[in-house]
């Protein structure tokens, strides 16, 4: 009775101090009565960033709060003892150990992100909202953070998310939140934790369910704790008793108490040490081998674990490499239990199995009919539960399917018979797709499985294909039909062209490729007729038609039954390389044929590909063979580099005229690649190409080398495969490990040297191309407490540089605009600034119609480059015409700005002479304005992308016209 009163006196607060929503309620006996429950004590604790090599699981600044507008800076509580706790977290963790490093290189998120063009978009176009302000007054990281919490609280929006999360089961947020408010409390802020407090019981209906949603994370975390501590050491009294205590303590309010509940009778068995029932079918005989490779399931796993093959975990965090090697050794093959074990590894050897799952499974029929027999086995095990595959989840649920669902997905430990059934159901023909359900009953899968095993125990596996092909589910069948197109024996062959032949087309399509890849001209016979299959049953179909199948997508990727029969042909000699090359080549502005062809050669040899490939880009005009070699590089980049590679003189003759060959390549959004990497001539797209071929590390190398400049990549990759082909030796890529660890300290004194963005800038390029990239990797170490300096943070919003004229590496630039507009290095871009640019742009608006003003990222962290284009590519341009505020205005003309990305958009409208803007105001700023002043109050140093867009009437009627959908 002691422990269980110590929910009550929650109720009391909640319903005297929160509901009333007292200015002056006294909230401190309420968060007292949170942390007797077991939240950790705040008091004297930091609110701090996560350290650098942080690797816990914890919730980070942008979730689960991003929803509800907060973009908190910090993460984690340092507690007085040098402990760390996660936001609203009831477990804390000891901090990574601190490693003595004086080295100034700091590898991090900035480095990566430029060293990668998916990460550069996401410069140009962040996902935390960004703009500009000037310096400010430093608060305490706990401080500022409360104050963004409360202001985003503050907003109807966000309070009706939290309503939403409480009425519709979701009360994880507004749960942790309470907590939060405790945890602040004890820090002390207590009128922040009492304003936080008093918002968030504003919010629900009556006090219970914000009580019980705290009372539930802080019961969830503890018992989460509880069992990773099992998973420890496998203590099950330890186990038991905690289960025990927590029952206790949480009578009522607990969402989960009722599945956690479920565990305290088969823990309380092996706590005290009850028999483990032996695996038993009446008038079977078990194999004694497999009885005790299960009996593995019942005892700790093997300390330490033997690593498959290949894998090396060396370069991984402690933490981190603990952690995989835990789940390693937990649940082996359980973490995907859907691949039919039946048809894997045929010359498993038992004793050579290293996860506990494997030394079952590699037992084969033997271990079916083992498995049957304790499928509805109730006692524990030491495996982990890999929690629920479904997703599925509604509010109207009964209690009992609730519970059903928690404890599918709990942390725990899953009994025999769980581990059985969820091994058989793969394995047993399940034509209806039954056996994976949880409402099936246990005789029945138990029953199916005696069956199959008295059915088929003696059988090959390719005997067993067919039976999975005739009486198995999609999946079933789909396996047994790759499984035969990838055994190189004449049984599984001849098994899988009569499976195959007799079969839908459609399903048979991919194991089809499989088949004939390995197969080769060997295949011929059979390529023939199955060509003739897809023609006479599917040839003609239209893609609509097409799409009805559930197995379509590979037939419709490759351009319907003639695209495939042409890709396939390539495969078996019947037809060629360049056969496939033709259509693309006649139609180069034909976006399906190009998909077409890039799924055509997906499965093709990469050394196949390269003489065709430069045969025809040779004969074609500039536009096509751009989007030739964008083709082939993308296929490198997909399949790595030849192994092994090709010598020089193989490719001689077809690369070498490409190389010889300076003619420029039209700009065209469809060869962003090349454009990217400055390689804008056929010379050095070509060189840029064998680089793939060559070059495993290509990707990671010519990405550092492009942040370094437009020309950066293009000379050296045609320098390198000119050395290729003379016999020479090839200059090295800039890396920082050409730069001492002296230099790279005296490198890291540049920023806080430099008196403002423009000076960094031009400290910055006096560098080395080496010390520029462990310049950026330093650069890319500011995380954790690290404020970065002045002049980086200045950068941010400041233009350093400008594209005035036309040149080979910026083709779309209009003449005099950037001029005209007065833009110069030095300027300083906020709100008051880029309105008055775009005002400035809507007077020009007839004679700069269709005009973009890019302020995006320089080719490294070091400000903005401005240039005004008219871009070839019309789908941005489409967008903003078909925007709501530009098509429900009459006006004349039209600018309009994001900043960031589309959601952070402004725009303003002449007419009759005047501007007038179209986006409303809050509080007497665009929100786009204040999104962009709130990320100048971060430490974040990536770069914001602003574009202007200028658009006139005729533009607005000309685009809404136009089809094109706009793809982001």
């Amino acid at each position: 009775m002691v422990k269980s009163a110590r929910v009550l006196p929650l109720v009391l607060w909640a319903t005297v101090a929160g509901a009333t929503g007292a200015e002056n309620g006294d909230f401190s006996p309420a968060f007292r009565r949170l942390f007797e429950l077991g939240v950790p004590d705040t008091s004297g604790a930091e609110w701090i960033k996560a350290p650098k090599d942080w690797q816990e699981e914890s919730y980070t600044k942008d979730y689960p709060f991003s929803e509800l507008g907060a973009h908190l800076r910090g993460e984690l509580w340092k507690t007085a003892d040098g402990r760390l706790l996660d936001l609203g977290g009831i477990t804390s963790h000891p901090q990574p150990d601190e490693k003595e490093d004086d080295s100034p290189e700091k590898p991090g998120k900035l480095a990566s992100a430029l060293g990668t063009m998916l990460d550069r978009y996401r410069q140009q176009h962040p996902h935390d909202r960004t703009a500009a302000v000037p310096p400010r007054k430093r608060e305490s990281l706990l401080e500022s953070d409360m104050t963004a919490l409360l202001k985003s609280l503050g907003d109807e929006g966000a309070l009706e998310d939290l309503r939403d999360c409480l009425e519709y089961g979701r009360p994880e947020l507004p749960g942790r939140l309470l907590v939060f408010a405790a945890q602040v409390h004890a820090a002390g802020r207590p009128d922040d934790a009492a304003k936080l407090a008093r918002l968030l019981f504003s919010c629900a209906p009556e006090p219970t369910p914000l009580i019980d949603a705290a009372v539930s994370h802080i019961a969830d975390s503890r018992y989460e704790a509880l069992a990773e501590a099992f998973f420890d050491d496998y203590d099950w009294q330890a186990y038991h008793q905690g289960l025990e205590n927590l029952l206790a303590t949480f009578p009522r309010g607990w969402e989960n108490r009722l599945a956690v509940a479920r565990l305290a009778g088969p823990t309380g068995d092996r706590a005290a040490e009850k028999p483990i029932p032996a695996p038993e079918l009446p008038d079977l005989e078990l194999s004694s081998a497999a009885r005790q490779a299960i009996d593995v399931w019942m005892s700790p796993p093997a300390e330490p674990m033997t690593l498959p093959e290949g894998v090396d975990l060396s370069g991984y965090p402690p933490q981190l490499r603990s952690r995989i090697l835990r789940s390693m050794r937990e649940g082996g093959s359980l973490r995907n239990p859907e691949g039919n074990w039946l048809l894997a590894s045929p010359g498993d050897d038992p004793s050579k199995a290293t996860d506990p799952i494997g030394k079952v499974t590699a037992f084969k029929m033997d271990a079916v009919i083992l498995l049957a027999a304790v499928s509805d086995d109730e006692t524990l095990t030491c495996l982990r539960n890999p929690g629920s595959r479904s997703t599925y989840y509604s509010s109207s649920d009964s209690l009992a399917e609730r519970v059903q669902r928690a404890y599918a997905e709990m942390t725990r430990p899953m009994s025999r018979g769980e581990v059985a059934r969820l091994l058989l159901a793969p394995v047993i023909p399940d034509p209806n797709e039954d056996f994976a359900s949880n409402d099936l009953p246990r005789q029945t899968l138990r029953k199916a499985a005696v069956d199959f095993w008295t059915s088929h125990r003696n059988d090959s596996l390719v005997e067993l294909c067919s039976t999975y092909v005739a009486e198995g589910s999609d999946s079933q069948r789909l396996q047994a039909l790759g499984f035969l197109a990838s055994t190189d024996t004449s049984e599984a062959a001849a098994r899988f062209e009569s499976l195959a032949l007799e079969g839908d087309p459609l399903e048979v399509l991919e194991a089809a490729t499989t088949y004939l890849t390995r197969r080769k001209a060997e295949g011929r016979k059979f390529f023939d007729r199955f060509a003739a299959k897809l023609e006479a049953e599917l040839g003609g179909l239209s893609e609509e038609e097409l799409s009805d199948h559930p197995s379509s997508w590979q037939i419709r990727r490759m351009g319907g039954a003639d695209g495939a029969i042409k890709k396939l042909g390539v495969l078996v000699g019947a037809a060629s390389v360049s056969d496939l090359l033709t259509g693309v080549i006649k139609n180069p502005d034909e976006d399906k044929a190009w998909s077409e062809l890039s799924a055509a050669i997906d499965s093709i040899p990469s050394q196949d590909l390269l003489a065709p490939f430069a045969e025809a880009a040779s004969e074609v005009e500039p536009k096509p063979r751009a989007r030739l070699l964008q083709a082939l590089m993308y296929h490198l980049s997909r399949h790595g580099a030849v192994d092994p590679p090709l010598l020089p003189d193989t490719l001689a003759a077809s690369w070498k005229p490409l190389l010889a060959d300076d003619s420029e390549l039209p700009p065209d959004v469809k060869t962003s690649w090349l454009n990217y990497y400055g390689c804008r001539r056929t010379s050095t797209a070509a060189a840029l190409v064998l680089e793939f071929v060559h070059n495993p590390d290509t990707s990671k190398q010519v990405n550092a080398q492009a942040s370094l400049g437009d020309r950066s990549v293009s000379g050296i990759v045609l320098t390198r495969a000119k050395a290729r082909f003379a016999g020479g030796e090839l200059p090295d890529f800039a890396s920082a490990a050409h730069v001492s660890d002296e230099r790279k300290k005296e490198i890291a004194g540049i920023a806080d040297e430099a008196r403002s963005p423009l000076d960094l800038r031009q400290r910055v390029y006096a560098l080395s191309e080496d010390e520029r990239v462990a310049w950026l990797e330093w650069v890319g170490g500011f995380e954790g407490d690290d404020t970065p300096p002045r002049s980086l943070l200045d950068s941010r919003h400041t233009v350093t540089t400008v594209v005035a004229e036309k040149s080979e590496d910026h083709p779309d630039v209009a003449d005099g605009v950037i001029e005209a507009l007065g833009i110069e290095p030095g300027l300083v871009l906020d709100a008051g600034s880029i309105e008055k640019i775009a005002i400035d742009l809507l007077g020009h608006a007839t004679e700069w119609s269709g005009l973009q003003l890019v302020a995006g990222p320089d080719k490294s962290p070091l400000g903005l480059q401005a240039e005004a284009m008219r871009p070839e590519d019309k789908q941005w341009l489409h967008f903003m015409a078909n925007r709501p505020e530009v098509t429900e205005s009459d006006a004349e003309a039209f600018v309009a700005v994001t900043i960031g990305n589309s959601n952070n958009f402004i725009a303003w409208s002449l007419k009759n002479g005047k501007s007038t803007p179209l986006s409303d105001k809050e509080d007497g700023e665009f929100p786009a304005f204040r999104e962009f002043a709130k990320f100048l109050e971060s430490d974040q140093l990536y770069l914001p992308h602003i574009l202007f867009t200028v658009l006139t009437r005729q533009d607005v009627a000309e685009l809404a016209a136009d089809s094109t959908p706009f793809t982001e």
